[in-house]
């Protein structure tokens, strides 16, 4: 589980006008990065930047640091400061699936710093491609609706054992077991006939709530051990799901 834990200071007044002012400007992160694995688009961290640009020319800046460790899980620390020293600060737990490997720490810390300046700036994210052929149609984009809570007591099917061989024979590595995970998930997430599907199915699979960004997980279930072993694979998941979530509002 992701955890965003907010830390406010005692006061806020300067700071809150100033950011009240900036979000009164602020544009949607725009959703220009590709998922080639969905065939979908998300907003990376530079859009989320760039949206939040518009918090300088009210004085306040944006930082955005790596602040410790809790397990296998990097610790990200977004703060808003405000010229008179003024600010407010979040911190988010992301989990590393290989803390010795510079690219799964890259990965979780892009993840981190993405998703931790958009909770705390409250930047929300635009489909310029949907809002296009909504304005072409004559129509209004339809908002995006709050994603719907879902609870399972049934037995989440378990992750692929050792036992399972490779095209070649050989037992399929843990990092190639997860991707094959995550490419079933996602398939099925896409060939799902309906979204309420696509949630009953997640739910076999260890989902049982959602809460903004974070999914809370069955401690024993397919998604949670992706999650530990393979994040990355675990974000194309949360991504597939998404995007199906905006496909299905905009249909």
């Amino acid at each position: 589980m992701n955890d965003m834990t907010p830390i406010a200071p005692v006061t806020l007044g300067k700071l809150a006008k100033a950011l009240a002012a900036a979000q009164a400007e602020m544009k949607p992160a725009a959703k220009d990065a590709n998922n080639p694995h969905f065939k979908s688009k998300y907003a990376d961290l530079e859009a989320v930047n760039e949206a939040a640009r518009v918090l300088a020319t009210h004085g306040i800046a944006v930082m955005c640091v790596p602040d410790g460790w809790n397990e296998n899980r990097i610790v990200i620390r977004a703060m808003l400061v405000h010229e008179s020293g003024e600010m407010m600060e979040g911190r988010l737990e992301v989990p590393v699936s290989q803390p010795n490997n510079p690219q799964a720490l890259g990965s979780a810390m892009t993840y981190g710093r993405r998703y931790a300046v958009s909770a705390l700036a409250n930047i929300a994210t635009s489909d310029d491609d949907g809002n296009a052929a909504a304005e072409k149609s004559g129509g209004t984009p339809e908002p995006k609706k709050a994603q719907p809570r879902t609870v399972s007591n049934d037995a989440p099917e378990p992750p692929p054992k050792d036992t399972d061989k490779g095209a070649a024979g050989a037992k399929p590595t843990i990092a190639e077991r997860c991707k094959m995970k995550a490419d079933a998930l996602i398939a099925a997430i896409d060939a799902a006939p309906s979204f309420a599907e696509v949630n009953q199915l997640l739910a076999k699979e260890g989902l049982t709530n959602i809460d903004g960004m974070t999914w809370d997980l069955k401690e024993k279930s397919a998604l949670k051990a992706l999650m530990n072993n393979d994040f990355p694979q675990y974000e194309r998941v949360v991504d597939a799901y998404n995007a199906r979530q905006e496909k299905d509002i905009a249909e």
